[in-house]
């Protein structure tokens, strides 16, 4: 899975204070939040929003520019370059910082 960030890109001031965690992504269906649990991510159908805060980057190292713009992804299952879907498959696979 990859975010298109280059591996360059993610600035670190401290060990780990800049890369992405489970909190930087949230589910949205219909407008309402959605609880990142097991299953409700399972449960998520196409339309439903990724929505995604960025991390400081060698362009924007403050985060002064992107850092309060989150980044919407619209769910597609089924569609292989979808992020959101992938995204998706990955906490299903992976569910450590979820409710498990």
């Amino acid at each position: 899975l990859h975010s298109a960030a280059r591996n360059d890109e993610v600035v670190e001031s401290y060990p780990g204070d800049s890369y992405p965690t489970h909190t930087d992504f949230e589910w949205y269906d219909q407008g309402k939040h959605v609880p990142a649990t097991h299953e409700n991510v399972a449960a998520l159908r196409t339309g439903a929003l990724l929505c995604v805060l960025p991390q400081p980057s060698k362009a924007d190292q403050n985060n002064e520019t992107w850092g309060n713009k989150k980044m919407h992804f619209e769910l597609r299952i089924g569609e292989p370059l979808n992020f959101a879907a992938a995204w998706r498959q990955w906490q299903l696979n992976h569910p450590g910082g979820l409710d498990r």
